[in-house]
């Protein structure tokens, strides 16, 4: 089973997890990019913004972005308790080890 694979089944099975496992589910990669988009989407949408001139372009991408957050916000549900407190806390280093360094380390 690969990663991708991995990461599914983890969320599909994650609604019954202790606090514990769900930060073990987070420690996967597949899982983790995701999660760290979506606890700094307000960020990332304000450099969005203020990359692009106002127009078209900026319209498109300003709505590509919010469907990919509900997307993500979907898939992440079960997480989304332990997201929302890592966010209030402004992001960073929250958690048990969730930045795991790199499998070639």
């Amino acid at each position: 089973m690969d990663e991708r694979e991995a990461a599914r089944v983890a969320l599909m099975n994650a609604a019954s997890n202790t606090r514990k496992q769900l930060w073990e589910i987070l420690r996967m990669e597949e899982v983790r990019k995701h999660a760290i988009k979506w606890v700094y989407q307000d960020e990332w949408l304000a450099s969005l913004i203020e990359s692009h001139p106002p127009g078209n372009e900026q319209n498109t991408l300003v709505d590509r972005f919010r469907s990919e957050m509900g997307i993500i916000e979907h898939a992440l549900r079960p997480l989304l308790p332990i997201l929302e407190e890592w966010r209030a806390m402004g992001g960073g280093e929250f958690g048990p080890n969730l930045f795991s360094p790199p499998r070639w380390l």
